[in-house]
């Protein structure tokens, strides 16, 4: 079902680029405003498989919506991950991000599947153009169902570089 929802968005993205041209003013938003990104490999020589999507809805100038999702497959286990994050500017150069995260892991040897919930919240900096800084914090709520694949609450330091 996971690998079904994985293709629909993928195949989805390309119907959503090729009906840009000619939509009214009448619509809710404008489809420019929508960026989508997603990538995905895989290796034949064990099977592992890796996936991940972005669909990044920009509502104003301002604020933003966001949902990324990831699929990884290795020898271990099989891993789902979505993120629905809302985003919004507080300067011209700082933003702040809010969110959750929902994961479902699947261990090969045991079958275990594990579901955990994390609260999702966030500062970024963007120091030009193509460089930004981001510090997340991931904190688990709610029951939580541990496996060997998960890593807890955590902070993360990053930063993002385009191209």
């Amino acid at each position: 079902m996971l690998k079904f929802f994985v293709s629909l968005v993928l195949f989805s993205s390309n119907i959503v680029f090729g009906q840009s041209s000619g939509i009214s003013s009448d619509h809710i938003f404008d489809v420019q405003s929508i960026y989508i990104n997603s990538f995905g490999y895989m290796h034949y020589s064990n099977d592992e498989q890796h996936s991940n999507f972005t669909v990044d809805w920009r509502v104003n100038e301002n604020n933003s919506l966001m949902i990324n999702g990831n699929y990884d497959t290795n020898s271990v286990g099989d891993i789902s991950r979505f993120q629905f994050i809302y985003k919004t500017k507080l300067t011209a150069n700082f933003n702040a991000f809010a969110g959750y995260e929902k994961s479902i892991q699947r261990e090969i040897f045991g079958g275990n599947i594990a579901k955990n919930s994390k609260a999702i919240i966030g500062l970024g900096y963007n120091v030009d153009d193509s460089v930004s800084l981001q510090v997340i914090n991931q904190t688990n709520v709610g029951n939580q169902s541990f496996s060997n694949l998960d890593i807890g609450s955590l902070i993360k330091l990053g930063t993002k570089v385009k191209f």
